[in-house]
């Protein structure tokens, strides 16, 4: 295969007819070209490059997107992506064009692998993957890909130095070289590169969300804990020019080209379908205004017009099970919407409840949250709420150790299940995944649930959801 320290992909996006992938390279692809090949007849379309870094003439960052199209539905393919003799291999497997027919996926959030720590969860989730009796199509990062944001680059094999901090600097080229890192390819940053990981983002297809470190750590979201220093003062400004624009760039460049169409041009959310399930993905960088927990403030945080796109997506009657896809919490863990932006949420809230295709009457909803480094389930009066932990080692923060009968709630409910990093062994922290098995083929139909650790690969709380259930209500398995 060769040596690939200058090229590395990451699968995006699939459908029943579609794939798309992403290449970042290190070589000029005017000079060495990028080719790429596709099993069974598919069509392959590669996009003109994208120069992300230009230093020397001799050093820089390109992306390119490959889309094979032509696809069949429900149909495992292989493909080669080649440059300059250096190749790069992989399979995925295209989504059911029916909703009877069963399939799994993975939820993930907050990657910072550490290559000195015992537990691989990457791993688990390629063992979980090659070992599924129910193939598993598909995985979705629902927020920090990467802490791209807080990240820097000194490595001498590259040359790539950077200027400082992204957020500090606000210079494109060090978000492109934390990105470059992400992707695997600072040689002095092998975390990165782990094979079990490599092998995951070659071999399963994913959508993703930058979450809160994709420009510059809340950003526009103010700062939720100002003695902890936890949140950026940088001016919440917009357009062209501003961090968001910059950095935005390059996050559309090394990821949001390969998600799901937006649900509205030019936004970072999106829905897709899968079989019989509807999701979108809910963000809070290029909606929110700006908010500060030290002023008696109460602003948007997904604003009107996502909401409403979301509502229109998601409140049809051609999907039985609907799931939000959010990038923080929902209440009381991580930056929860609820308590920060009460108006919005319960306005939201109160729409939500009267909707027959979302509030179990004839369509059923789940939420899923990441974000807070925690593993729980919320099971609310109108909705259960899960949190996957982290695919990182980043250890748990307050939230979970928080939990407690006299606390509100905000719309009702109690704790299911919950973990906090102090209950774990070792330096084990909270490797974590949430893994959904939607059983299409049966009577009534159900999606499982269900939380995996990281390092052993058990399931460690899981629970059903069956159509139509009463207030979305799930059973514990």
């Amino acid at each position: 295969m060769g040596d690939e320290m200058s090229l590395a992909i990451r699968l995006g996006d699939a459908t029943t007819s579609q794939q798309l992938l992403n290449v970042v390279t290190l070589k000029n692809p005017k000079d060495f070209p990028i080719a790429a090949t596709v099993s069974k007849n598919g069509t392959v379309n590669i996009d003109s490059a994208s120069l992300r870094l230009d230093e020397l003439p001799d050093r820089g960052i390109w992306t390119i997107r490959v889309r094979f199209t032509d696809l069949s539905p429900w149909t495992s393919y292989t493909y080669s992506i080649v440059q300059d003799g250096k190749s790069i291999d992989g399979s995925f497997q295209t989504l059911p064009d029916n909703q009877t027919t069963p399939f799994s996926f993975i939820i993930g959030t907050c990657d910072g692998p550490n290559p000195t720590n015992p537990t691989n969860t990457y791993k688990t989730i390629r063992q979980v993957v090659e070992n599924s009796t129910i193939p598993v199509l598909h995985m979705f990062i629902i927020d920090d890909v990467h802490y791209a944001d807080n990240f820097t680059v000194d490595d001498p094999t590259t040359g790539f130095v950077s200027t400082g901090l992204p957020q500090d600097t606000g210079l494109a080229g060090d978000y492109a070289k934390s990105w470059a890192a992400n992707y695997g390819l600072i040689p002095s940053e092998p975390k990165w590169m782990m094979p079990d990981r490599q092998w995951v983002y070659r071999n399963i297809s994913c959508s993703y969300s930058g979450g809160d470190h994709a420009i510059a750590s809340n950003w526009c979201r103010g700062d939720a804990n100002p003695e902890g220093h936890d949140r950026m003062s940088k001016d919440c400004m917009r357009g062209p020019g501003s961090l968001e624009d910059v950095a935005g760039s390059e996050w559309d460049s090394f990821f949001g080209n390969i998600n799901p169409d937006p649900l509205r041009a030019g936004q970072w959310y999106w829905g897709k379908e899968m079989g019989p399930v509807k999701m979108t993905l809910w963000d809070m960088s290029k909606t929110c205004e700006p908010f500060d927990s030290r002023l008696p403030t109460d602003t948007q945080c997904y604003g009107a017009q996502q909401i409403s796109d979301h509502m229109k997506y998601l409140d049809v009657d051609t999907h039985p099970f609907k799931i939000g896809l959010h990038e923080s919490g929902l209440t009381l863990m991580g930056q929860p919407w609820l308590e920060f932006h009460r108006t919005e949420a319960e306005a939201w809230y109160k729409d939500f409840i009267t909707r027959p295709n979302l509030n179990g009457s004839n369509g059923s909803f789940v939420s899923i949250y990441g974000d807070n480094h925690t593993v729980h389930t919320l099971k609310l009066d109108d909705f259960w709420v899960w949190s996957p932990g982290t695919l990182g080692d980043a250890r748990a923060v307050g939230g979970i150790n928080a939990f407690n009968p006299d606390r509100s709630w905000g719309w009702g409910g109690i704790p299911k299940y919950g973990e906090s990093s102090s209950k774990l062994i070792g330096d084990r922290f909270i490797h974590n995944f949430t893994m959904v098995t939607v059983h299409a083929d049966k009577s009534p139909m159900y999606i499982d649930i269900a939380h995996i650790d990281g390092g052993r690969g058990v399931v460690k709380y899981s629970a059903r959801l069956i159509h139509k259930s009463i207030k979305n209500q799930m059973v514990e398995l």
